[in-house]
């Protein structure tokens, strides 16, 4: 499970927070091994875009970018 996530989500295993400058890289890369998107990639109000994926285990994940003031 632990390697599957750090593939899909690319992350390391005790990497817990990772601001993802790339989150349309991210995005595409989970949902092409295979995560099932919860939650589509979208931008916020507050300046943040991202998006939710369940993994294989039923768990819920949340990526995205917060750039404080839109920036």
């Amino acid at each position: 499970m632990l390697t599957w996530l750090c593939r899909v989500f690319s992350f390391a295993p005790l990497e817990l927070m990772k601001n993802e400058d790339g989150i349309d890289v991210h995005y595409e890369r989970a949902a092409a091994e295979g995560a099932a998107i919860v939650r589509p990639l979208a931008d916020t109000e507050w300046s943040s875009r991202e998006y939710t994926a369940r993994d294989i285990e039923g768990n819920l994940w949340s990526f995205g970018t917060y750039r404080p003031g839109g920036g």
